[in-house]
């Protein structure tokens, strides 16, 4: 079980088929610990090759072998159990902190020609003292939204030209939290009839920080993110064992480059 007594990543595929998301190439970010470990497991039990990403190499070489062990050991006590493989961009890190970083990890992933049919969005920080990324932004809101929403943009030529085949279809997966209600939405900005101020949502001052709030802003801002893509592609959207899914055509995310 997860936290607030949601569902877990291992829960959630409980009821998937040994070799059922054989095909598939996932990518889950910030996947050497805790929830992104536990999916990149479970996804890999399902059959997917999967591709963790973070800020530590030595982290996700890591994880990549404890995981790959667990695999090991379970195709030996079921010799036919089909699963699928953990691995790693050799020497590419994904720094979601710096942007510069996300579009360094973005190419190698290309460059590797790696396929990509299902992206899962789930590093992140919580309770961050003010700070700045390198390139101005709130370190929370940069780490846990614009880094991710970047990568998303930057794959989403793979993501389009990856194929799939038996019915199965490519997923974008926002992992958000219930503290988006501690969050408070972007201010208009004055005089322009209801535009909203990004800059300022993204760029709190010191005097204006709110720890809570900033991760609350993130958390909004990764459900508003999904919402609208949601709301423009509505056909796309589908809910499933308790977690929500967002099936979002990439070319979407057009306003980060």
């Amino acid at each position: 079980m997860g936290l607030f007594g949601g569902p877990s990543a291992s829960g959630v595929l409980a009821n998937a088929k040994p070799g059922q998301l054989a095909g598939y190439t996932a990518l889950v970010t910030g996947a050497n610990s805790g929830t992104g470990f536990a999916t990149a497991e479970a996804l890999a039990r399902a059959g997917a090759r999967v591709i963790l990403a973070g800020r530590r190499l030595d982290a996700i070489d890591a994880a990549v072998a404890e995981i790959g062990d667990k695999l090991a050991e379970s195709q030996l006590a079921e010799s036919k159990l089909a699963v699928g493989s953990v691995e790693a961009l050799a020497g590419a890190k994904l720094d979601l902190n710096d942007l510069a970083s996300v579009r360094e990890y973005a190419a190698a992933y290309v460059a590797s020609g790696a396929e990509l049919q299902l992206l899962v969005l789930n590093a992140g920080v919580m309770l961050q003292p003010w700070g700045r990324t390198p390139q101005g932004f709130d370190t929370t809101m940069g780490v846990n939204h614009l880094g991710h929403f970047l990568l998303l943009k930057k794959l989403d030529k793979t993501l389009r030209e990856s194929p799939t085949s038996g019915g199965t279809s490519k997923r974008v997966v926002f992992l958000s939290s219930m503290a988006h209600a501690a969050g408070k939405a972007p201010p208009a900005v004055a005089g322009s009839d209801g535009k909203l101020d990004f800059a300022t949502w993204f760029t709190p001052t010191a005097g204006e920080f709110s720890i809570m709030e900033s991760y609350g802003n993130s958390k909004l801002a990764n459900l508003l993110c999904a919402k609208e893509l949601a709301r423009r592609y509505a056909a796309e959207v589908h809910t499933d064992c308790a977690a929500k899914f967002m099936r979002i055509p990439p070319a979407a995310c057009g306003f980060l480059k």
